[in-house]
């Protein structure tokens, strides 16, 4: 089990390891306030050593490298895996599963075997509304 977020706006990083050695990486949310929002980077590289963003922010890792159990939607906005990039703006800024489980998982292809040393997340405020993960599973 993983710390996540103490509030909205911050961002907690956390370091594997040792790193994990993998195509796929799969974040589980298991407790959370108000609802499981969630923006994020990975931290890693090919199978050198070193700790750079993987390109979730900058849209290196493209939004169909993204997936999720699930997400919500309504008539005001999509809160889609692709929503999951930190530091995001707008209305819908984050990827928000459709119920809160610990079933529910966000999941990103890398699109070959790297070595992801670390992950960086973040919460959303949402109108008056501070929502974010406060725990979280790795799987591979």
């Amino acid at each position: 089990v993983f710390f996540g977020n103490v509030d909205s706006s911050g961002i907690k990083h956390n370091s594997f390891n040792p790193p994990i050695i993998a195509r796929y990486i799969r974040l589980h949310p298991t407790h959370s306030s108000i609802r499981s929002t969630l923006r994020m980077e990975l931290m890693g590289c090919d199978l050198n050593s070193c700790s750079i963003p993987l390109g979730m922010e900058n849209k290196v890792i493209s939004d169909t490298q993204i997936t999720a159990s699930s997400y919500f939607t309504n008539i005001f906005a999509s809160w889609s895996p692709s929503q999951a990039r930190l530091h995001l703006q707008g209305r819908a800024n984050a990827w928000r599963p459709q119920v809160n489980d610990p079933k529910e998982w966000l999941q990103v292809d890398l699109q070959k075997t790297m070595k992801v040393t670390g992950i960086i997340t973040q919460g959303v405020k949402s109108l008056f509304t501070s929502m974010f993960v406060k725990e979280f599973l790795i799987s591979s």
